[in-house]
């Protein structure tokens, strides 16, 4: 894993690649589409062919770099087909660069695949192998003495030193039996730091070995293996003269006499420290960048352009219920309530380029619906071809829960202002009304229509009092309390007391004030009513079905519902003024979850365990908000506490199905695999592993005949059983890592989803080596009983 100080977003993940990438200047990095365009180019590939980055990338096809001869032959199209069917071409390749020198190298091209496996491209990595070949030739004919290279033996020694000191990248060191350096060339004294009158006939090669390699006694383990397979080749840590440790390739084999003997080794070395490290910096910056995925709090997934699911984070396999397995491959549009909208969706981004807000209902695999915003865009390669749409599908049923609520809360307001026994009017910053109650109007005389847009002076007897307190308002933000006599359309004449302050937008400007009109005859009715207004919120609270409780800054409970008592399995008395905490299993972080509330605002989701007074705990959910007093100070929090119990225990249930289900599988003594329907592996177990030598990350994604020594067979047993539903007793031979061959009885069924479409194959592949060896020898038994009774 990369720490966040190197790679803080996306950005810097792509730059971070591209350092490492550039820092490898020993080995060309080329990468290419199926047709071959070039659309990566690193620092070593400059060196090597001359071409600068800008001059081939998306411009320039690789086969400028094969020489016209291989191009005639066809031979870059065949290497790049035997890349895709064995997953690797490699091989040593004449190679030309920008100013037309021809010179020779090793190549190995490996095909670039999707998140589907589906092949996007190749990677090429080659190194100019010019020198190695010439090294290689030299020593062979050194060993034969040409005479038109050397006429005796001084002129063989001289042109062999010649070599060694010409080979610098490599090192190459000679011993006796005994491990005593008696050969030191120049790449061995800038690997290892010796000189040569250091080490030669003087030194033991157990210098340049580590500590513990050479107390467990690896060097000669070493030794003896390239003593009995005629070469040992293999990575182990090295020691330079400054006891710096480093990771080397090596090559040993024995050096023999005229008569065959054994008389010392030949060590060939190369420090491949940095090759290790870039390849782990790759393998970390791939998993930093798939780890940002997983880690986002929206379901993330990709499509191609007809809506086939290509890629899922967690989070979608959340939301619909299905595997990573079971989604990828998929209609996108077959995990909604309405999938004729959830692929409108998909054609609307690939027509706009993006959508955002598009409301969807999620359908998972248990039937839950789950309401959800997909925003979507699509995204293309290199050269701008569309490659699929990339959504993300944000969970609001909460937010369409508080829209409802807050629809709610309007009409419920708009309800309390036309039944609020004052007169409410609203006067925007010139002086005309904007809006009034029935109260208002009924107190006034005139209706809704008349009164909007008028002046609000004219309405009273002392306009210019009216006005003053308009303008007293506006510059003071409030007044309480303004006494004016209203003029109303019957000549009546009310004594009311105006209440009033300014209301403002969301970016603090003021929009006008909103003004109470109380006709101070009323007040006792009004105050009945005021006592009516608390009764019906103290109906609702009890009414919830959710606990409810309040909790001031010194975490001391103010209020509680009866619903709260319930869980608690104590009384409101009981509870009021108490310590919230103390009724918690963890009383630190429910007095954490009240500090987080009062420091954030709110929380959501806050899962506590409720201790209730029969020691029963319960868990429960709290989703918390600050309220304040009318001077906006916060004076506590406002709670709502929801009994998760269920819940719990129903992921507690599906987490030991899940793994339940995948010990079965594991267990089996058959190897097991699924494919799709196109005979793609998309699961085993660890049996198949054991079959075929290969891992089980190396087994998804690949053909399933791969592994068989007769491919056309085991494809026709794939398309047998699609057509009849299953197959039973089915012999194949399959084809291990290491060449090992068994023979398999292999049965299999399809398999399809909830909706009955077909999904793949399941298929068991049991070992009938030893049953066949034995049904043999019963033919052998057989025949050769009935030849006894036939010649008696």
């Amino acid at each position: 894993m990369l720490d966040n100080r190197i790679v803080g977003n996306a950005e810097e993940v792509v730059d971070f690649l591209g350092n490492i990438l550039e820092s490898s200047t020993e080995y060309s990095i080329i990468g290419k589409d199926l047709d071959g365009k070039i659309i990566l180019w690193n620092d070593g590939a400059r060196r090597l062919y001359g071409y600068r980055p800008e001059e081939v990338i998306g411009k320039a096809n690789s086969s400028i770099l094969h020489t016209e001869e291989d191009i005639k032959a066809g031979k870059p199209r065949l290497m790049m087909q035997a890349a895709l069917k064995d997953g690797k071409w490699e091989g040593t390749i004449n190679r030309r660069r920008k100013n037309g020198e021809i010179f020779t190298a090793r190549v190995v091209i490996t095909p670039r695949r999707d998140i589907s496996g589906h092949p996007v491209g190749f990677l090429l990595i080659s190194k100019d192998y010019t020198n190695e070949m010439r090294f290689s030739e030299e020593v062979r004919k050194a060993k034969l003495f040409d005479s038109a290279i050397v006429s005796n033996a001084q002129q063989a020694v001289d042109f062999i030193t010649n070599i060694l000191k010409s080979s610098t990248e490599y090192s190459v060191i000679g011993k006796d039996l005994d491990g005593k350096i008696l050969l030191w060339n120049e790449g061995a004294r800038r690997l290892y730091g010796y000189e040569p009158e250091e080490v030669v006939g003087k030194a033991n090669s157990a210098i340049l070995h580590t500590e513990e390699d050479v107390a467990a006694g690896k060097p000669r383990e070493i030794l003896e293996a390239a003593l009995h397979n005629g070469k040992w080749e293999g990575t182990i840590t090295r020691r330079r003269k400054n006891g710096d440790l480093f990771t080397a390739r090596v090559v040993i084999t024995p050096r023999r006499d005229s008569m065959g003997r054994a008389i010392g080794y030949l060590l060939i070395s190369k420090d491949i420290t940095d090759e290790i490290r870039l390849t782990e910096q790759l393998k970390s910056t791939q998993f930093y960048t798939r780890s940002l995925i997983e880690s986002n709090i929206d379901a993330l997934m990709a499509t191609d352009p007809l809506g086939i699911i290509s890629d899922v984070n967690k989070q979608m396999v959340i939301l619909t219920g299905y595997t990573r397995d079971e989604l990828i491959g998929s209609p996108f549009k077959n995990y909604f309530t309405d999938p004729e909208r959830a692929e409108e969706g998909i054609k609307l981004v690939l027509r706009e380029g993006k959508v955002t807000n598009y409301e969807l209902t999620a359908l998972s695999k248990t039937g839950k619906m789950t309401v959800v915003s997909y925003n979507a865009s699509t995204f293309r390669d290199a050269e701008g071809k569309l490659q699929g749409v990339f959504a993300a599908a944000r969970d609001i049923t909460e937010h369409k829960e508080l829209e409802q609520r807050l629809r709610e809360s309007e009409a419920y307001n708009r309800g309390l202002i036309e039944a609020s026994v004052d007169g409410l009017i609203t006067v925007d910053p010139s002086g005309a009304i904007s809006d009034v109650n029935a109260r208002m109007c009924q107190m006034s005389g005139y209706s809704r229509e008349e009164l909007i847009g008028t002046p609000f002076i004219d309405y009273f007897v002392d306009s210019e009092n009216a006005d003053s307190g308009v303008k007293q308002t506006f510059e003071k933000g409030v007044v309480t309390d303004y006494a004016l006599t209203m003029a109303t359309r019957e000549g009546q004449q009310l004594i009311t007391s105006f209440n009033a302050s300014v209301f403002k937008d969301p970016s603090g400007n003021v929009h006008g004030i909103f003004a109470s009109a109380r006709d101070i005859t009323e007040q006792a009715r009004l105050q009945e009513q005021l006592a009516e207004e608390r009764a019906y919120n103290r109906g609702l609270i009890e009414a919830s079905v959710d606990g409810l409780v309040t909790v001031d800054e010194g975490m001391r409970i103010t209020d509680v519902n009866e619903t709260m008592c319930r869980m608690a399995g104590r009384t409101r008395n009981q509870l009021i003024n108490s310590s919230f905490p103390t009724y918690f299993v963890e009383q630190e972080r429910a007095a954490e979850g009240v500090r987080l509330t009062l420091k954030e605002g709110s929380v959501t989701n806050y899962v506590l365990t409720l201790q209730a007074a029969d020691d029963q705990r319960v868990p429960v959910s709290f989703n918390a908000a600050v309220f304040k007093d009318a001077a906006n100070k916060v004076r506590g929090i406002f709670a709502s506490a929801r009994n998760i119990a269920d819940q719990k225990k129903l992921e507690s249930q599906l987490q030991a199905s899940q793994f339940y289900t995948r010990s079965l599988i594991e267990s089996n003594i058959d190897a097991l695999m699924t494919t799709d329907s196109v005979g793609i592996i998309t699961d085993v177990n660890q049996q198949m592993e054991a079959l075929t030598g290969h891992s089980r990350e190396e087994l998804i994604g690949t053909p399933f005949k791969n592994y068989f020594t007769n491919p056309d067979r085991a494809e026709e047993g794939i398309r047998l059983v699609l057509r009849e539903g299953n197959v039973t007793n089915y012999e194949l031979t399959a084809r291990s890592k290491d060449g090992r061959e068994t023979v398999v009885s292999y049965n299999a069924a399809t398999f399809a989803d909830r909706e009955g479409k077909l999904q793949g194959v399941f298929a068991a592949a049991r070992d009938i080596t030893e049953q066949k060896k034995l049904e043999l020898r019963l033919r052998d038994s057989q025949a050769y009983n009935r030849g006894l009774i036939e010649a008696s």
